[in-house]
């Protein structure tokens, strides 16, 4: 306990002037009616400028990364390496994973005390009397003296923990860090689905061009053959209709080049998209033989669909995510439980009070307090029911997501099943057409 003192005064202050005073007022007012005018202005922004300007930056990096020659020949390889660490989608998600990751290291930092440091200051205008009263005769004594100046500082360091907020801030923190792998697993897919997109666009691409190739090749020789067979029917040992035959067969072939070169130019259009590269950028695509690599891809009958289930179920990150959103979910049933519960805080701190009329200006304090608003606990249990269905919800997401996974795996086998037997359909109709 601080001991005061007090200090008599030898009458009452003199008023100030009243006019002085009702111009200080209007004053202040007025002061305050400009501050708030100039916060409601109309900020003005030269929008145009702005998309000039980040057009330019947005241009200088979709050139493509320095350390890559796009004058080489890219093989499949290559270009999902490239597409992988260039391509825009994924520089996206690596931004909100590395946003997820400062926000897991805030969240830890959240559980520490709170330290707060305040300094005060105050003016009264005038000395703030003390009288007395005597409850057995109810008469009131004047007073003539004051415990405190005009002009007041004090300050205080006060360290305060929260037990409450500190197991809420440990739940926080754990959620972010398990949000953190969240984004992990959908970068993950991301990438995976990217790679898919990527491979389907090169052997497009590449098979395109193989096509566009052999169709030339075809027109060289059918335009060689024309002479002789126009030759041929003037001297009328062929037909005119073999000529006319070979008409409508170089139409054909011409057709057959533009709309080869339209998907040869989309499918370029695409990869240089999922690349990260600019539209115009030149590329050359390495285009392996292909029957090679049809040599390697297993026959349908070696696939077991129950092999392929095992290691979709076990390794495909959309059922890590759905794991992880458990445990995400479970911790706010956590919280929603913690918050039911009183709140218990310990304070320690040191003061300073800059009057000098008190006996000692430093001093320590120490305390406790617990708060519990009985009110709440209705809402809160509601809370928690809540949050315990949302744990199942996450459940049945899950298992929807497992029954999904399977018939992938079924339906790819299918699909595989009838793309390798109409390859065999093709490769036996191009094997008679050649000959």
């Amino acid at each position: 306990m601080r001991n005061q003192m007090t200090v008599e005064t030898s009458g009452y202050p003199v008023a100030g002037n009243v006019g002085s005073s009702k111009a200080r007022s209007l004053l202040l007012i007025g002061a305050l009616a400009g501050v708030l005018a100039g916060c409601t202005s109309v900020v003005s922004v030269d929008m145009q400028a702005d998309r000039e300007a980040n057009l330019a930056q947005d241009r200088v990096l979709l050139t493509p990364p320095t350390d890559i020659d796009l004058s080489q020949p890219l093989g499949l390889n290559d270009v999902i390496k490239l597409g992988l660490r260039n391509n825009l989608d994924l520089r996206v998600s690596r931004f909100e994973q590395e946003i997820a990751k400062d926000t897991a290291l805030a969240d830890k930092l959240d559980m520490l005390p709170n330290l707060q440091v305040n300094r005060e200051y105050d003016h009264d205008d005038k000395f703030r009397r003390e009288g007395s009263y005597n409850p057995e005769t109810g008469v009131f004594t004047q007073g003539s003296t004051v415990s405190r100046l005009k002009t007041n500082l004090t300050a205080d360091l006060t360290l305060t923990w929260s037990v409450l907020d500190f197991g809420l801030s440990y739940i926080r923190s754990r959620q972010s860090q398990l949000q953190q792998e969240v984004l992990q697993m959908r970068r993950n897919r991301q990438a995976q689905l990217l790679a898919l997109d990527l491979t389907e666009a090169f052997w497009k691409a590449a098979l395109a061009e193989d096509a566009l190739d052999y169709v030339r090749r075809v027109e060289r020789e059918l335009k060689a053959q024309r002479g002789a067979i126009e030759q041929s029917v003037a001297e009328r040992r062929l037909d005119a209709i073999a000529a006319k035959d070979v008409e409508k067969r170089l139409v054909d072939i011409a057709l057959s080049i533009r709309d080869l070169q339209a998907d040869i130019a989309n499918a370029r259009i695409r990869l240089s998209r999922l690349m990260g590269l600019n539209q115009d950028a030149r590329f050359i695509l390495k285009r392996e033989a292909i029957k090679p690599l049809l040599a390697k891809f297993p026959r349908p009958d070696q696939l077991s669909a129950n092999v392929f289930e095992d290691y979709a179920l076990l390794n495909r990150p959309e059922l890590f995510e759905r794991d992880l959103g458990e445990r995400i979910q479970r911790d706010d049933v956590r919280a929603a439980m913690l918050n039911m519960f009183p709140n218990l805080s310990f304070s320690a701190g040191r003061n300073w009070d800059g009057n000098t009329l008190v006996e000692s200006n430093y001093w320590n304090s120490v305390g406790y307090s617990v708060g519990w608003n009985l009110l709440n606990l209705p809402r809160q249990y509601a809370l928690v029911q809540s949050e315990e269905k949302g744990v199942e919800m996450e459940r049945a997401s899950r298992l929807q997501l497992t029954v999904g996974v399977i018939t992938q795996v079924h339906i790819g086998l299918l699909d595989y099943r009838i793309a390798v037997e109409r390859f065999k359909l093709y490769e036996e109709s191009y094997g008679l057409t050649t000959e």
